[in-house]
């Protein structure tokens, strides 16, 4: 083979590599571009604020799936919703009032977690209504339910998943049930709550009269401000640790097949099983049982010496 046949096969192969590689390069960027039109269906976040004058108001339901509810109050004389959404338009939450009722609804319930759903609910620190006899109860299927320095009467949360947030807030009742996330009351003050957990932690810091708290699988804190009347706790499993003030007195029955006991009240350090004792006069009912866990009784900060 002469030079010039060489060179021309040089050529060609080399012309051959080029296009390949061109072919490679622009089969690869396409190959990158498929995951974009997934998103040119996405809605747009929107926002869309509806005003209430809160005359004759005396209760706001909110019955949503995958959507993060957040509750606070204001100086203003109106209550105020802020729904941000990317649904469709027909899919996103609405507001009405209906006889003395703010209702919190949508009328498809079947949302993905990639839907982003928020509702600011703002409501006056001085209603028309004793503010004690306002009802606030919230239904949800998945998403944060948070409050922050709110006081009313009645604050129901049942919630099939996602993580719900008390701070700073005053109730008459207080009744919360989640099956998976967290509970998370902190300077909570509630003349009773019940609260329900199936799988996650309970925690209860500030004031109660009556408590009851009851986690399947996950342990519950609980840190009295004020010595209550009667509480009950239960874990399935998890341990239940408990701070008291110093107090009048408590009687105290408890559980802990798998567990031991520990009570620095009554100086009970290393019991195990099931059990009483008593502080003092013995006047208010502590009970508390785990599955598979430890019991601690501790004094409060404030209160230990």
């Amino acid at each position: 083979m002469d030079h010039n046949a060489k060179t021309a096969i040089a050529i060609i192969v080399t012309l051959v590599l080029a296009v390949g590689a061109e072919i490679l390069l622009i089969s690869r960027s396409d190959g990158g571009k498929t995951e974009k039109p997934a998103e040119r269906g996405k809605e747009k976040a929107k926002t869309e604020t509806v005003f209430f004058q809160s005359d004759r108001i005396s209760e706001i339901k909110a019955d949503v799936s995958s959507c993060d509810l957040k509750f606070s109050q204001w100086d203003e004389g109106r209550i105020e919703l802020a729904i941000v959404s990317d649904r469709k338009q027909n899919d996103r939450p609405y507001a009405i009032l209906k006889d003395n009722a703010v209702i919190i609804a949508e009328d498809r319930q079947e949302h993905t977690m990639l839907d982003r759903t928020e509702i600011d609910i703002k409501v006056p620190r001085t209603m028309p209504i004793e503010i004690n006899n306002f009802f606030i109860s919230v239904k949800t299927t998945s998403g944060a339910v948070s409050v922050s320095g709110f006081t009313c009467g009645v604050f129901d949360v049942k919630t099939s998943g996602g993580k719900i947030v008390f701070d700073a807030c005053s109730f008459t009742a207080l009744s919360l049930a989640s099956e998976t996330g967290m509970i998370v009351c902190g300077d909570t003050d509630a003349k009773s709550a019940h609260i329900a957990m199936t799988k996650g932690r309970i925690n209860y810091s500030g004031s109660c009269d009556y408590i009851d708290a009851a986690s399947q699988k996950g342990g519950i804190n609980f840190n009295a401000e004020t010595m209550v009347k009667e509480a009950s706790f239960e874990c399935g499993s998890g341990s239940v640790n408990i701070a008291l003030p110093e107090n009048d007195g408590y009687s105290l029955e408890y559980a802990a097949p798998d567990g031991k006991v520990k009570d620095a009240f009554t100086n009970n350090t290393d019991a195990k099983g099931s059990g009483s004792a008593q502080y003092k006069n013995g006047e208010a009912s502590i009970k508390v049982k785990t599955e598979s866990g430890n019991i601690n009784i501790t004094r409060s900060p404030s209160s230990a010496h």
